[in-house]
């Protein structure tokens, strides 16, 4: 063989060897990613402000504490579920589909009796629960028996609580999978009542009496009123709505709707908002119609905003552009869209 046949071969070989290596590094590393999760488990990579129950609640259709005590197990090095971070892996078991029952019976979850499981990892749509799946900064809460605590991410919430945000605090609580409300920092609220879940009986209630709010609520196919946000002065009923209330220091407060609609009445004079009172059943969400001077009822519609003054006193309502600058919008649009799978998605 020539010396250009053998300088051929010296440049070739080489070459070869070294995409081989690679090819076998490569291999090596998909297999050690294939074994990392075990048969009956999937793998996810934690993305910003993702929390246990937010992917519990995606996964499964609820969170339990016993599924982040599960998780713990299956992660070694999960130590506090409480503390996941971006880029960090987890392994969530499949979830296990309910067995089919002659009478369903809905889960209600109530304090110190979460609703039972005959697997931690069921997939359960019709329990009716209330989970901080986001907090940032501080939030205390207040519970049934007057008793005072700071409020943890993943934590279980029930009708008859109260929230209150600091003035660097923020959370977001998603409902019966099918409403999220959020609290902005300094903000108050009492959570009134819950829709019982699979039943479709009564509605959600949730009333504050300072600070912001930010709801996002399932569409259904009906125009049903299954949540309502109840101001000092007025009660806002929603459907299929995205929308933001306030309420200013001396308790006149607006609502702005960025999608849907929302019927913004006045509240009756014996009204305090976050006093528990009996849910009435489901009802369409009324059109405009004539009212006396005791009485108001608007129909606010999507990019418009009507302000209510501390008597509980109505303007006309007004269109609006949405602030691109306002960080609290942008923060709960972002936020709308990573929880879209929950709350848009089909079950």
């Amino acid at each position: 063989m020539g010396s250009r046949g053998m300088s051929f071969l010296a440049g070739f070989r080489p070459i070869k060897l070294f995409d081989a290596c690679m090819m076998a590094v490569g291999i090596l590393c998909m297999s050690a990613t294939v074994a990392d999760v075990a048969p009956g488990y999937q793998a996810r990579i934690i993305k910003p402000g993702e929390t246990i129950s937010l992917l519990c609640i995606e996964l499964y259709g609820h969170y339990a504490p016993s599924m982040g005590a599960a998780l713990q197990k299956a992660n070694p090095t999960l130590t506090d579920i409480n503390k996941i971070t971006p880029g960090q892996k987890i392994l969530f078991k499949d979830p296990v589909q309910a067995p089919v029952k002659a009478h369903p019976t809905p889960g209600v979850s109530t304090p110190g009796n979460p609703p039972e499981e005959s697997s931690v990892f069921e997939k359960q749509l019709t329990i009716t629960q209330g989970v901080v799946t986001y907090l940032e900064g501080e939030a205390t809460i207040v519970d049934t028996h007057g008793k005072k605590a700071s409020l943890k991410v993943n934590a279980l919430v029930y009708p008859g609580d109260i929230i209150q945000t600091s003035k660097s605090g923020r959370v977001e609580i998603i409902i019966n999978r099918e409403t999220v409300v959020r609290i902005r920092e300094n903000t108050k609220t009492s959570l009134v009542a819950f829709r019982t879940n699979g039943i479709d009986k009564g509605a959600t209630r949730v009333g504050f009496s300072s600070g912001s709010v930010w709801t996002k609520m399932k569409k259904f196919a009906d125009r049903v009123t299954r949540f309502q946000l109840e101001l000092p002065t007025a009660i806002a009923g929603v459907h299929g709505t995205v929308y933001n209330a306030t309420i200013n220091r001396d308790s006149s407060s607006a609502v702005s709707v960025y999608e849907g609609e929302v019927a913004v009445q006045n509240a009756p004079e014996t009204y305090e908002s976050g006093q528990v009172l009996e849910v009435a059943a489901p009802a369409e969400v009324a059109g405009p119609h004539e009212v006396s001077l005791d009485e108001w009822v608007y129909i606010i519609k999507a990019m418009q905003t009507i302000a209510i003054d501390k008597h509980g006193v109505a303007k006309n309502p007004e269109t609006f552009t949405k602030n691109e600058n306002d960080s609290w919008v942008a923060f709960n649009e972002e936020r709308d869209r990573q929880v879209s799978a929950i709350i848009d998605g089909k079950e």
